[in-house]
C-alpha cells in the first residue's frame, strides 16, 4: 500500500434512477472481496454484483 498513487474520492448525485451509492468508481474491490469469500470459504465464488445477502446465501449452500 505504500506504493499505491494516491486516490481521490468524488460523490456524484445522480437524478433519474433508482441505482445509487458509493464506491461504484472502485472497481477493484469487488474481486477483492469475491477472493477473500473464496479464500475463506474453501473455494466458494461470488460472480455477479451486488453481492446481496440472498446471493452470497445461495453461493455457499451451492
Amino acid at each position: 500500500m505504500s506504493e499505491a498513487p494516491e486516490i481521490e474520492v468524488s460523490v456524484v448525485p445522480t437524478t433519474g434512477s433508482p441505482i445509487g451509492g458509493m464506491g461504484q468508481g472502485l472497481p477493484p474491490i469487488g474481486p477483492a472481496i469475491a477472493n477473500a469469500v473464496a479464500r475463506l470459504t474453501g473455494g466458494v465464488r461470488l460472480r455477479h454484483y451486488p453481492f446481496l445477502p440472498h446471493r452470497v446465501k445461495a453461493a455457499l449452500e451451492s
